[in-house]
């Protein structure tokens, strides 16, 4: 039999053949439709049939539509974590460093993380350990609370959950609240909150107190995050502004044992920046998942790096060497890290003196030798456009010092920039006046600057100047301590006079009146120091620095015509030359001069002042500066007799009255 060149098929078969295409074609259309919602960002869109499961998981191409849907869905709901906690970390660093006054800061803090979190109370408890035998926590600052019923509570350790959170330096988070916690008021009357959770406040091993937050709602593991990383900020901000009322305090005391000794006001600024931006573009075809999961992968890996800039950052911002006033480990600590988090050759940091134009190596680290250098010094006077730069607070970011159009003058005219490949430097500045710089280099290829390295190196850039600031408190403060004891010991030295002089002589009666009345002056705060002590400051060289309101009173000149004077613009013809050898030479030997002087005013009359002069040191024990501190004797026969005792102890001439 001759066989056919096509073969039979039955209808049941052919039929079952045209169903399946029809399935296939309905699968294709409905995957197309869900790839396209995808891609147009609707995540929350549904498969055609989602609902029957069982149908879908036997459709292999659906159930991997799906589950890559579901993928893309978690990690942008963890991406949007990430970046509200970012934002909510970034945020509280502006909050935190703005604010100098404990009160207000606490207030700030609790109302505005109440408001971030989308909570309904919240309250800030600190710990008050000033006297060792009634250590508890006490209520500064409250949001949304019954202010008559809770602004005065304090909590003794282990006494309730904040005092449980207090011993057990752990966080506590409730979602079934005790019936007699806190209620929350309203117009409508009272409920009890349904979410609790308490974060202690912890920096250097040390807790400094707890934060409270009530919600109707419940508080999400990342928002408990979020609370326990900025508890670390609130803690480190909250030490080092109750270590500068401390510090003020102490130096507030001292300036009244001191009779009024000038304080300078000691300010801290931290400025703890944290820019992290992340954007997702991914393409479209065959291998979407994959592509999906390995820029999450990289967004964890950008995210770590963040992370770590931060601690890194806020390990410099709570440096003991800086809250001790340690400044030259303060800047070796700084310029370690810049050169670990930058990833370069070394990192330096020079200060810059406005009167001679030159910047001066402070400190310098060099990663291949781990060592330290210092003293070098370059003049940039002869290069203004690079110092009209720095002034304007304008960073100088090179990736590539082969491109001479981005090497500035100064650059090319020194050898030691030759060798550098990449190049980073970032001013900063105290009392608003440019101060010195960071100097960032890498030497054997090219670095590419990121803007988080630059935000991190302006972010040193701002911690800087408080490592200098604390130093230069702690020097005051030894200072001011040095100079009360001299005081007193002149005070003691007054008093035995007056007390001589009305044993011999009953005229001298008023005049000890006179003192008297002058001693309880000195004892006024330090609102009215200004206007009853004489107060200068000058170089090595005794140019003058600094000029009171009270000596441009007594000498008759204005500060404008005080200012870089020699300080013999005030001599006296009467005085000896001898006093005044006597004089240099004991403030140029580091010792305190004390003594009578007549001084000669602008208009040619004269006035006699008691002068403490003390010389200001370095860490080297160099002398950099002096301060004077003088008092006007207004009685003329006084400050003769006065004078005479001084000329007899020294073998000087002695002053015939002509009143």
């Amino acid at each position: 039999m001759k066989n056919f060149p096509f073969v039979l098929i039955k209808r049941k078969a052919l039929n079952s053949l045209l169903k399946t295409n029809v399935d296939k074609e309905f699968d294709i259309r409905s995957a197309a439709k869900f790839v396209k919602e995808i891609e147009q960002g609707n995540l929350d869109v549904l498969y055609e049939e989602e609902e029957k499961t069982n149908q879908i998981f036997q459709n292999a191409l659906a159930s991997s539509l799906i589950s890559m849907r579901d993928q893309m869905k978690r990690i942008a709901r963890q991406e949007s974590e990430r970046k509200w906690i970012t934002e909510g970390l970034a945020m509280f660093v502006e909050i935190l460093r703005s604010n100098h006054n404990l009160s207000e800061l606490s207030d700030n803090i609790i109302r505005i993380l109440v408001k971030y979190l989308g909570a309904n109370q919240g309250a800030l408890f600190l710990l008050q350990d000033d006297s060792p035998e009634d250590i508890h926590l006490r209520l500064v600052s409250c949001y949304a609370y019954d202010r008559k019923k809770y602004f005065d509570q304090r909590i003794n350790p282990g006494e309730g959950l904040s005092g449980q959170v207090l011993l057990e330096r752990a966080s506590i988070y409730m979602s079934e609240v005790p019936n007699d916690y806190i209620k929350i008021t309203s117009g409508l009357g009272e409920a009890r909150p349904t979410n609790i959770l308490i974060v202690p406040l912890i920096v250097n091993d040390q807790v400094l107190g707890v934060v409270e937050i009530a919600s109707f709602k419940n508080i999400l593991p990342y928002q408990i995050e979020f609370v326990e990383k900025l508890s670390e900020s609130i803690a480190s901000t909250i030490a080092s502004v109750k270590i500068n009322e401390q510090t003020r305090n102490l130096l507030h005391e001292t300036q009244m044992q001191a009779e009024h000794m000038r304080a300078q006001e000691e300010e801290m600024r931290q400025n703890m920046e944290e820019l992290a931006t992340t954007q997702e573009e991914m393409e479209r075809n065959q291998k979407l998942t994959e592509e999906i999961l390995q820029r999450e992968r990289e967004l964890s890996l950008e995210a770590e790096k963040n992370r770590e800039m931060l601690s890194k950052l806020m390990k410099i911002a709570k440096s003991k060497n800086i809250q001790d006033g340690n400044l030259e480990a303060s800047l070796k600590e700084i310029t370690i890290v810049l050169v670990d988090v930058l990833q370069i050759n070394q990192a330096s940091i020079w200060s810059y003196d406005e009167r001679t134009a030159k910047i001066h190596l402070e400190n310098l680290f060099l990663h291949s030798k781990m060592e330290y250098v210092s003293g070098q010094e370059f003049s940039v006077n002869e290069f203004p456009i690079y110092l009209k730069t720095l002034e304007k607070g304008q960073s100088i970011v090179i990736d590539d010092t082969l491109e001479t159009n981005a090497i500035t003058d100064f650059h090319k005219r020194h050898a030691e920039f030759r060798i550098t490949k990449s190049l980073l430097e970032v001013p900063f500045f105290i009392n608003e006046k440019l101060a010195g710089i960071i100097r960032c280099e890498n030497h054997f290829n090219v670095k590419k600057w990121t803007t988080q390295h630059l935000e991190f190196v302006k972010s040193v850039s701002d911690i800087i100047p408080i490592a200098y600031k604390t130093a230069e408190s702690k020097s005051l403060l030894i200072e001011s301590q040095i100079q009360a004891a001299n005081l007193k010991v002149q005070e003691e030295e007054l008093r035995q006079s007056m007390e001589e002089l009305a044993s011999s002589q009953e005229e001298m009666q008023k005049s000890m009146i006179q003192l008297e009345t002058m001693k309880a002056a000195l004892q006024v705060r330090e609102d009215v120091f200004g206007l009853t002590t004489i107060m200068s400051e000058s170089d090595q060289y005794g140019n003058i620095l600094m000029a009171n309101i009270k000596l441009c009173e007594v000498s008759k000149y204005s500060k404008e015509e005080l200012i870089g004077k020699p300080h013999n613009i005030f001599r006296h013809s009467d005085m000896p030359k001898e006093l005044f050898k006597l004089f240099w030479q004991t403030i140029k030997a580091g010792k305190v001069f004390r003594g009578i002087i007549k001084n000669r005013a602008k208009d040619g009359s004269h006035y006699w002042v008691d002068a403490t002069i003390v010389p200001v040191l370095d860490n080297n024990g160099v002398i950099v500066k002096y301060i004077g501190a003088r008092y006007h004797i207004e009685s003329d026969k006084i400050a003769e007799e006065l004078y005479n005792n001084q000329a007899l102890a020294y073998g000087l001439a002695l002053l015939n009255s002509n009143v």
